[in-house]
């Protein structure tokens, strides 16, 4: 078998797999990103590679790829989302392609926390006091004994229900087909629906995946149901959001985003002038220096193919329709 291609910018290659390639990996050919995707086709077939290792760097790759690098079977995204990268036809068709899976969830439910605790601490008017000479802004809170709502339950809530459990959270869920005996075994209470969920709980974080039936799912139905001095969270994506309904809600709520429905977050969005809120420009996950979880995960995959088993994180045409 020949080796893998990889199309990644140095930067990438160093925080993902930098000191973790195998050593067979110095024959693994390079291909840096060009304007399009001709110049990596040209390497695919020069190479007959079996494997393409992409990033997010990677340009568009065409429709007619299987007809021309008939040698390429399996496409090892690094990163999260496919779409931009390998068109859905592709997949459609049966191209095996995986992205990093679960490998970001811990950063990604690490950083769900920090945003939680800093809007129950107060943490964005407490900075803008002490950098214009203030001193003291709003009463702290802490997490301790809180009930804590988990809107959507996959690998990013299952990474955050331990990290909670030092601060005697009281945990509940709620995902459309969520499996009962994950949730009892992690300790998690079922919601009966997301109603429930959001009158229930004083810290709620959302982590709904984005869908044509998601857009804009939480809005004044939801948020209503908050009660006052509530915090809500989203790292999930920004566009679940109703963000007219949320500004609506802000003043009787805590806030923590990090996800946004138009990115970068447009300097005019009256999200920025929410003084109480914790606003994070989308770096959830993976952080600089766990980008090589990601990296391990991309390796262990390969390893998979070579062997002849399936790789982990596969994207059929369900998870593909998920992804932004």
């Amino acid at each position: 078998m020949s080796h893998p291609v990889l199309n990644l910018t140095a930067e990438e290659e160093r925080d993902f797999l930098g000191g973790q390639l195998p050593p067979e990996a110095a024959a693994w050919t390079r291909c840096p990103p060009g304007p399009d995707a001709s110049g990596l086709v040209e390497v695919l077939v020069a190479t007959r590679a079996p494997i393409l290792v992409t990033g997010w760097s990677t340009r568009e790759l065409p429709l007619d790829l299987p007809s021309r690098c008939p040698d390429l079977r399996y496409i090892c995204h690094l990163c999260g989302t496919i779409r931009g990268k390998v068109p859905r036809e592709l997949v459609a068709r049966g191209m095996l392609v995986s992205n990093w899976g679960g490998s970001i969830a811990p950063t990604v439910a690490e950083h769900a926390l920090l945003l939680a605790l800093s809007s129950l601490r107060g943490m964005a008017e407490h900075q803008r006091h002490l950098h214009s000479d203030g001193w003291r802004g709003p009463t702290a809170r802490s997490l301790y004994d809180r009930r804590v709502g988990l809107h959507g339950f996959g690998t990013v809530a299952r990474a955050l229900v331990p990290l909670l459990a030092p601060f005697r959270c009281r945990v509940s869920a709620f995902a459309p087909g969520d499996a009962d005996a994950d949730l009892a075994a992690l300790g998690v209470t079922r919601s009966t629906s997301p109603q429930a969920l959001y009158a229930d709980s004083e810290v709620l974080i959302c982590l709904v995946p984005l869908t044509p039936q998601t857009h804009g799912l939480v809005g004044d139905v939801l948020l209503s149901r908050l009660r006052d001095g509530a915090v809500f969270v989203n790292v999930g994506r920004g566009a679940v959001i109703d963000e007219e309904a949320l500004l609506r809600h802000a003043p009787r709520l805590g806030i923590g985003l990090d996800v946004y429905r138009d990115e970068p977050l447009p300097a005019s969005s009256p999200l920025r002038q929410i003084a109480h809120a914790v606003l994070t420009p989308h770096i959830a996950g993976p952080t600089v220096d766990r980008r090589c979880d990601a990296g391990a995960f991309c390796l262990a995959n390969i390893r998979r193919f070579i062997a002849g088993e399936r790789p982990q994180a596969v994207i059929d045409l369900a998870r593909y329709d998920t992804q932004t």
